[in-house]
Order: structure tokens, then sequence, then C-alpha cells
């Protein structure tokens, strides 16, 4: 692999990953877990210099039972990992973003994945079939420490969506928009006001409630000076207020717009 291969149409690796410590608890997805910019540079350095794909909002990558043999890399945008149990309920289990690797664990556990890869926004993929990373894993033992990183990575996740679910729908629901917020800031560079193009039905199975909670949640914020909202989406027009929040760990909403516990 040539560390110094460049590729026009993949961001710098640096621009990928990212510290994140807006609060004391750990994120509870994948997508901001990673502590330092070079973890994956390995596999970042491989994938650049792979053609890409666009996933328009709403795309199956890889469907839930599908056997699919490739590895796909998030250049740009977010993906939703999400279960459809036997009663049909739907449930989010991981959202990845740019600089994640996706089909891991159905991949190297022979099993089809237990949920459905799809693009949450539009979506820019590079993918390798999984001989192919077989092979550079044989050639080079610290793309197999990385890929160990990477599903460690999962593993604490996950874990971590068990600790924040009794958490208040109010402050899921700021984590999550500050969560991506932060990924436009650091990743697109971009500054308030700060457009996520999420609708309120996104944002209600994000945090698994509904969206009239949503709704409430949304207003109070907007009278607070945090975000607008918009047709599809949401604009944070106050980030350092929003981080301001996150942090303190203060319960900024009133009571009618948070919620029970078991939304």
């Amino acid at each position: 692999m040539d560390s110094k291969k460049d590729n026009n149409n993949h961001r710098d690796r640096d621009s990928l990953e990212f510290e994140y410590e807006p609060y004391s608890n750990k994120p509870a997805f994948r997508i901001l877990s990673r502590s330092s910019a070079a973890e994956v540079s390995g596999w970042a350095e491989f994938f650049r210099s792979r053609s890409a794909a666009v996933y328009s909002k709403g795309s199956v990558i890889v469907a839930q039972g599908e056997e699919n043999p490739n590895i796909f890399y998030i250049v740009r945008g977010l993906v939703e990992y999400t279960n459809i149990g036997e009663n049909g309920s739907e449930n989010i289990l991981e959202i990845l973003g740019p600089g994640n690797m996706l089909n891991l664990q159905p991949t190297f556990g022979h099993n089809p994945p237990v949920g459905t890869f799809a693009a949450l926004s539009e979506c820019v993929l590079a993918s390798a079939d999984v001989n192919l990373i077989f092979t550079l894993i044989e050639q080079d033992h610290t793309l197999a420490l990385e890929m160990l990183e990477e599903m460690a990575f999962i593993i604490g996740g996950l874990n971590r969506q068990l600790s924040v679910e009794a958490e208040r729908s109010d402050i899921r629901t700021q984590r999550v928009i500050h969560m991506i917020a932060t990924i436009h800031r650091r990743v697109y560079k971009e500054e308030d006001p700060i457009y996520i193009r999420l609708s309120q039905s996104d944002l209600a199975r994000i945090i698994r409630t509904t969206r009239v909670t949503i709704s409430k949640i949304l207003a109070d914020m907007k009278r607070r000076g945090i975000l607008e909202t918009d047709y599809g989406g949401v604009i944070v027009t106050n980030f350092d207020l929003l981080t301001q929040l996150v942090k303190s760990g203060q319960v900024p909403y009133s009571k009618e717009a948070s919620g029970s516990r078991s939304e």
C-alpha cells in the first residue's frame, strides 16, 4: 500500500477522524467514539484509493439477513443500522459516520446482519471484497490491529446504548443533535447556522420516542435560542450554547417536553 497515494475525491484523513469529548459519558454510538485520529489511518489510506459510490437518503446499503461479502467505509454522510424485530418494531442499533467501517460483524462472524444498513443522509461510501481485506491483513498486521480496534468500538457503542436507555428523551435528543452538529463542524468545517437534514420522524426513531415528544423538545430548544426548525430538518443557531448544556449535564427542558423515561 502506498501511503503517499493521493485521491482528490476523498477528504484529508485528519478531517475524517477526530476527538470528541463534550461530556463525561462517552457517546452511545460508534460514530464519535474514536480517541485518536490515527487509529484507522491504514484503512483510511486504503479506502481513499478506491472508487466510491453515492447513496441517497433512505437507500439500503446492506439489508437485514442479506449476505454481502463487502466491507464498507464511510467517506461522507450518516448511516443507520436498524433491526426489525419479530413483532415488527424498529430499533436503531448504531449510527455511523465518516471514518467508520460497516458490515464487519456479519463478515467476520459468518452470519447475515441482524439489521439493515441504510443511508440516514446522503452518503459517499467506498467498499472492498472481504477476500481482499483478508489479503491485506495477512500482508500488514497493523491493519489487523486497526480492525480489532474498530470491532472494540462496535461492542463499546452497543454497551453504552444500554446505559443511556434510561435517560430522559430530552437529554437523548440534546446529545444526538449535538453529536451530529459536531460532525458538521469538525468534518465539514461548517459554522453556525448548522443545518441537520433529519426530520422529526428521523429524530423520533433515533431517540426511540414519539414524534409528538420530539416536537415539544425542539420547540423548547427553539425558545431557548439553540435551534430553529425547518421542513425536513433542524438548524442549530447557537452551537456554543448547546455545547455548554451538554457539558454541564443540566436538564434544560421543561418536564412537559421531556416525556417519560419509558419512551
